[in-house]
């Protein structure tokens, strides 16, 4: 029973390691099109939260920010906390 047993938790391993692969070495975990999108919308939207001279508006530029800021550095916090990268052609270790 136990070569059953180890055997599955070598596969759980696997199939683990495959879905969350580690930041690659400059801790970018985001791919190229999603930064892209990252970028551009996050730029956008911060602009018009700052057009709208309010407190929502103000969020809305926090947001846009936060965003702009994944674009360009190819860096998603919350990714890296769940183990995310979407970077295509990062080996997972």
């Amino acid at each position: 029973m136990e070569s059953t047993q180890t055997t599955l938790l070598k596969l759980e391993n696997t199939t683990v390691k495959r879905l969350y692969k580690r930041e690659d070495q400059n801790g970018i975990n985001v791919g190229e099109t999603e930064r892209l999108a990252s970028a551009v919308g996050g730029g956008a939207l911060a602009l018009y939260g700052l057009s709208r001279r309010s407190w929502g508006g103000l969020a809305l530029a926090i947001l846009g920010g936060s965003l702009l800021y994944r674009g360009t550095t190819g860096h998603c916090s919350t990714y890296s906390a769940l183990g995310v990268n979407t970077l295509k052609g990062t080996e997972s270790h």
